[in-house]
């Protein structure tokens, strides 16, 4: 039996209902919060488990009221892509705590930590039509990328897009 593929859906607000909300201090941008259920993952313990990831993902308004104005709850996002964990022991942006590992009955919460250093998450929507004019088809398998490279790739971006301020 295979596994199911991976379902990108688009969510509204939990608060305001709205589908598409203001991004603070860009007057042209517009986020959206994603949802993916049926991801597969295997621990490092051999545990095969389904995880449900969120991302939010930031649109121009222009690009929004072109392509996804009609959009409604749950309704299946119309980029092909999937979502992805990225990890790291760095945070991804400022403000960013740590992933805990949750309190439970004779413990408290903690803060989740490899080899002796804190651990970051951040969940990205990343398109699966064509990177760099390569195929990228779209496979259930989350990615780690914690190298020194791909952290600097990302503060260059943030850099250059305004959002790493």
């Amino acid at each position: 039996m295979a596994f199911p593929k991976p379902k990108v859906v688009i969510k509204a607000h939990t608060e305001t209902g709205a589908m598409f909300t203001p991004v603070d201090g860009f007057p042209n941008l517009l986020g959206t919060r994603l949802e993916q259920v049926g991801t597969p993952v295997r621990t490092p313990g051999g545990i095969f488990s389904v995880l449900k990831l969120v991302a939010f993902v930031t649109f121009t308004k222009a690009f929004i009221e072109g392509f996804f104005s009609t959009l409604v709850d749950g309704d299946d996002f119309p980029l092909p892509g999937k979502l992805q964990r990225q990890e790291s022991n760095m945070a991804f942006y400022k403000g960013h705590k740590p992933a805990i590992i949750p309190a439970s009955e004779g413990r408290e919460e903690e803060t989740l930590m490899r080899n002796g250093l804190p651990v970051y998450h951040n969940t990205v929507f990343v398109d699966a039509t064509y990177t760099n004019g390569i195929e990228n088809p779209v496979d259930p398998i989350l990615w780690v990328d914690t190298t020194e490279y791909a952290m600097k790739e990302l503060a260059e971006s943030m850099a250059t897009t305004g959002f790493g301020e």
